[in-house]
């Protein structure tokens, strides 16, 4: 299950900002119930105590050995007290999904792994290609559930898109912009 399907974007809010004075840097952050749990595998602390980025591991048991993992992220801007979106880190009107898209083109299939031979698609720059994402002092972290771009047994794979790719479009005045200066 999504955990901001399931749980709201408002308890998530709250859980995480009265948590963010002792929140570890990684694992465990969980949310259980019989069937299913969720985990951050990746929380960056506040990034000029202005941002808070979390990957979730999705886990649910669908009975048997049947299983499933899959991440969301959440991005989450404290100084504005509101969820990112992606588009709100780039400069208006700047072509950010056409950028991401060729740099994810270019590096996924150097992990020379089993692609599906249609991954492209995945890959095309459209909005929900690049739903789950995170920020790091590095760059972007664009994850593709498994099954997007790869079969399962392969499982989620992961583009790391450096600021220094994105530099030029990014909005200096924005959440990230401090990145986009260096």
């Amino acid at each position: 299950k999504d955990p901001i399907e399931t749980y709201g974007v408002m308890n998530i809010q709250y859980d995480i900002l009265s948590r963010l004075d002792w929140l570890p840097s990684s694992g465990p952050f969980v949310i259980n119930d019989p069937r299913s749990s969720i985990e951050y595998s990746e929380i960056q602390p506040p990034l000029n105590n202005s941002i808070v980025s979390i990957l979730f591991e999705n886990f649910a048991s669908l009975g048997g050995a049947s299983t499933s993992l899959t991440y969301t992220s959440f991005n989450f801007d404290i100084t504005n007290n509101r969820q990112l979106e992606l588009s709100d880190l780039f400069l208006p009107e700047s072509p950010y999904l056409q950028i991401i898209s060729d740099y994810c083109m270019r590096n996924l299939p150097q992990k020379e792994l089993f692609l599906f031979d249609d991954y492209m698609q995945a890959l095309l720059p459209e909005s929900e290609n690049f739903s789950i994402w995170n920020i790091t002092p590095h760059g972007l972290i664009m994850v593709f559930n498994k099954y997007a771009v790869a079969p399962g047994s392969v499982g989620a794979q992961y583009v790391i898109v450096p600021f220094d790719v994105l530099g030029a479009i990014i909005d200096p005045n924005g959440p990230v912009g401090i990145y986009a200066k260096r």
